[in-house]
């Protein structure tokens, strides 16, 4: 695939905000703090948001950025970026390596850029809309799905590491009862990647999520065959860009011809 000199500038920031949480994660004692909500923020996350606000400022400019660590709303704006810096900051500080930084482009409520970067495999998925999703490693980049999940054919559910509730426990066991399902667990945005891949097929969140958390998914799944719908009425998932609390949703890959028999 030829990339435009824009998406390559664009993937070029992100990876290196990839590099410097990894440089801020090898030093052990780096900063954390908590933040009102009691979730964590440390100098990786603000970091991150440095290097890609200030290159998508010169990369697009003009074009807001409304990022989880320095919200700049723009009620009026159709178009802006979403950015996620780091994406699964209770993974980051865990050190388990599945975290990730989200970004995306919103036209008009939608997604039509797409770009999630995993520092430690340095990995990145990136989709374009009406272009297809793509893995790209080493410079080079595969279309997706381009995984097929062999074996007894179960639907594959990932259960989010450090936020899963209760309810969504539920929703697997009142699945299960009509279709063969098995789960597995994986940290932050990272899911949204692996079902586009076809490593997996659905995964349900229920309780509260912002659209930097999801936006770049939606896109990724929505152009390797799946998609992102809200819970339970299936509608579209819309995107604005003050700091709203976002619908529950179900996400689900290109093996999942009817995601309806999945809104339970």
């Amino acid at each position: 695939m030829i990339l435009a000199l824009k998406t390559k500038k664009i993937i070029s920031s992100v990876e290196l905000a990839g590099t410097s949480i990894r440089a801020i994660e090898k030093k052990a004692a780096y900063t954390t703090v908590y933040k009102q909500d009691n979730s964590p923020l440390t100098e990786a996350d603000l970091e991150s948001d440095r290097i890609i606000t200030e290159a998508l400022a010169k990369i697009c400019p003009g074009i807001p950025v409304i990022s989880e660590e320095s919200l700049r709303p723009s009620e009026n704006s159709k178009i802006f970026w979403l950015l996620d810096p780091i994406d699964g900051t209770k993974e980051f500080i865990a050190g388990n390596g599945e975290y990730c930084i989200s970004l995306a482009l919103i036209d008009r409520g939608r997604p039509v850029e797409a770009y999630l970067h995993a520092p430690v495999s340095k990995i990145t998925w990136f989709a374009l809309k009406g272009r297809g999703a793509y893995r790209l490693k080493n410079n080079k980049a595969v279309k997706l799905p381009d995984k097929n999940i062999k074996g007894n054919k179960a639907f594959r559910v990932l259960k989010s590491r450090s936020h899963h509730a209760e309810t969504e426990s539920l929703w697997f066991e009142r699945c299960s009862e009509k279709h063969k399902m098995e789960s597995s667990v994986q940290g932050s945005a990272i899911k949204f990647a692996r079902i586009a891949e076809g490593s997996a097929d659905l995964h349900i969140k229920k309780g509260r999520i912002f659209g930097w958390d999801i936006a770049a998914g939606d896109l990724l799944l929505s152009e390797s065959g799946g998609g992102m719908a809200a819970y339970p009425s299936g509608s579209e998932i819309v995107y604005y860009p003050e700091n709203k609390i976002m619908p529950e949703f179900l996400a689900y890959g290109h093996r999942v011809s009817n995601p309806a028999l999945f809104l339970l």
